[in-house]
């Protein structure tokens, strides 16, 4: 799937300035960038719960294509303010959805659990991103253009949320 990050950049500098400024009147300091990481792993797990594919338990799980879109979409909010997307996330994301091609879905969440875990580098960023992205592919058929419309869709929600008290 090709990607294209660097064109959401901003659009999440607006809805990160309209946080800050919040944060600001309320005396509060301005989040770190462990503050995003961790709320990038939080999300990718709410991510992976609505895509459901771990739950062993149940015998019919159909999950719901607009739930998913809308946790990816908090995912890439996280990974978009962390700020490190150059010009090589786009080809490491595809890179990444390439490689996981011949591994199921269950066993690349068992990867991450581990890697999240042990701190190794299949949870960094970039990397969890391109997992995210890849899992929506193929567990919900997104394309990228559905992801991006997700996103919008949630930064406009996000930014309404801040104006009204969240």
């Amino acid at each position: 799937m090709k990607v294209n990050f660097k064109s959401l950049e901003p659009i999440q500098l607006e809805v990160n300035k309209i946080v800050i400024e919040r944060l600001e009147k309320m005396g509060k300091g301005m989040p770190s960038q462990m503050d995003y990481l961790t709320a990038m792993h939080v999300e990718f797990f709410e991510f992976i719960n609505a895509v459901g594919t771990f739950k062993f338990w149940k015998h019919s799980h159909n999950p719901d294509k607009e739930k998913v879109l809308d946790e990816l979409a908090d995912i890439m909010a996280f990974f978009l303010s962390i700020g490190k997307v150059g010009d090589d996330v786009d080809p490491i994301i595809e890179e990444t959805e390439e490689e996981l091609k011949d591994y199921s879905t269950l066993a690349i969440m068992h990867s991450v659990s581990a890697a999240i875990q042990t701190g190794d580098e299949v949870a960094s960023d970039v990397i969890l991103m391109g997992i995210a992205v890849e899992i929506a592919r193929r567990e919900v058929g997104a394309t990228w253009e559905e992801i991006v419309d997700a996103y919008k869709k949630k930064s406009g929600e996000n930014i309404r949320r801040q104006q009204e008290g969240y």
